[in-house]
C-alpha cells in the first residue's frame, strides 16, 4: 500500500495533463494481471490469503512502476522526480492544500463507510443486504458521471489561470444538461427497479422507499460534484474541508436518531448521510457562483 501510494503520483501527472485515459488504461493491464495470476494460482496451489494478499498488493506496484519507467523516460522526461528539483519554499502550500484535500478524503471515506455497521448495530446484518443492493444499483448512475466530470478537474485548473471565466461557465453548463439526463435515468432506473432486484437476486426483499432515498442520494451527489469538481480545481476547499468533517462527526449520531429515535429504520441512515452531505449540492454551488462572479471573500474563497 506504501509502496502504490507513492508509485501512483503517476496517475496526478496524467490528471492534471488531462489524459485520464492512460489512469485507467494502466489500472485495466493491473486488474487484468492481477485476474489472470489468481486464476494460475487457484490452478497450481491450495488457497491461500497470503498469496491472495500478495497479488492484490504487489501487481498493482509493479505494473505502475513499469508504466512510471515508460512514461518518465519519454513523454514525461522532462517532469520526471528528481531530488534536485526539491523546493523547500513550496513545501508549505503544498501540504496546505494536501491536508485540506486529505481531511475530505477522509471525510468521505468516514460517511460511506459506517452505513453498514450502523445499520447491522440497530437492526441485524440481514437489514445490511437491501441497502447495499441499492446502493450498489443506484451507484452506477453516479459512477458514469463521475467519469465525465472527472476529466475536467485540470481543465477548470488551466481555464481558471488563464481567466477563461466564459469557457467555465459554458462546461458547468454542459454538464448541469448531462445530470439532468442522469436523472431520467436514475428515474427510469427506480422505475423497473422491482423487476431488477427479482432477477438480480431473486430472495432479496427491497423495501420501495430504500430505491427512492438512495436515488434522491445520488442525485443530490452527483449534483452537487458538478461544482465540486470546479472548487477542487481552483484549490478553494477550506469550506468544503469544513463541510466535510462536520459530516463526518454528525453522521452516525444523526443516523441512529433518524433510524432509531425518529423509527424510520434503514432509510433514516440515508436520510442522514444527505444531510451529511449538504456542501455539495447546497452550498458548493453559491460558493461556485461567487468565485465565478468574482465577488467570493473569506473562507469563500480560501
Amino acid at each position: 500500500f506504501c509502496l502504490n501510494f507513492i508509485m501512483q503520483l503517476l496517475y496526478t501527472i496524467f490528471l492534471a495533463d488531462q489524459r485520464p485515459s492512460y489512469t485507467s488504461f494502466v489500472a485495466l493491464i493491473s486488474n487484468f494481471v492481477s485476474l489472470a495470476i489468481i486464476i494460475v494460482l487457484t490452478k497450481t496451489t491450495e488457497g491461500s490469503l497470503f498469496y491472495l494478499a500478495l497479488v492484490m498488493g504487489m501487481t498493482p506496484f509493479v505494473i505502475v512502476s513499469i508504466a512510471s519507467l515508460f512514461f518518465y523516460s519519454k513523454q514525461y522526461k522532462a517532469i520526471r522526480p528528481s531530488i534536485k528539483y526539491v523546493k523547500k519554499e513550496y513545501f508549505r502550500d503544498l501540504v496546505s492544500l494536501g491536508v485540506k484535500f486529505f481531511f475530505v478524503s477522509i471525510s468521505g471515506i468516514i460517511i460511506f463507510s459506517t452505513d453498514n455497521m450502523i445499520i447491522t448495530q440497530l437492526f441485524g446484518p440481514a437489514e445490511v443486504t437491501p441497502y447495499s443492493l441499492a446502493h450498489t444499483y443506484f451507484d452506477l448512475s453516479s459512477k458514469v458521471f463521475a467519469i465525465i466530470s472527472l476529466p475536467f478537474w485540470s481543465a477548470y485548473t488551466e481555464a481558471y489561470v488563464k481567466n477563461d471565466i466564459e469557457w467555465i461557465k459554458s462546461t458547468n453548463k454542459s454538464l448541469v444538461r448531462v445530470w439532468y439526463v442522469m436523472v431520467g435515468v436514475g428515474l427510469f432506473m427506480l422505475a423497473v427497479s422491482g423487476p431488477f432486484y427479482r432477477f438480480w437476486v431473486p430472495k432479496a426483499d427491497i423495501p420501495f422507499r430504500i430505491s427512492v432515498l438512495m436515488l434522491v442520494f445520488v442525485t443530490l451527489f452527483t449534483y452537487g460534484n458538478i461544482f465540486v469538481v470546479f472548487i477542487n480545481g481552483v484549490g478553494k476547499v477550506k469550506l468544503q474541508m469544513i463541510g466535510a468533517l462536520a459530516g463526518a462527526i454528525l453522521n452516525i449520531p444523526l443516523s441512529i436518531f433518524f433510524a432509531k429515535y425518529l423509527g424510520f429504520g434503514t432509510p433514516g441512515v440515508i436520510m442522514a448521510s444527505i444531510v451529511c452531505l449538504a456542501y455539495g449540492p447546497f452550498i458548493a454551488p453559491i460558493q461556485y457562483r461567487k468565485i465565478i462572479n468574482g465577488t467570493a471573500k473569506g473562507i469563500w474563497n480560501q
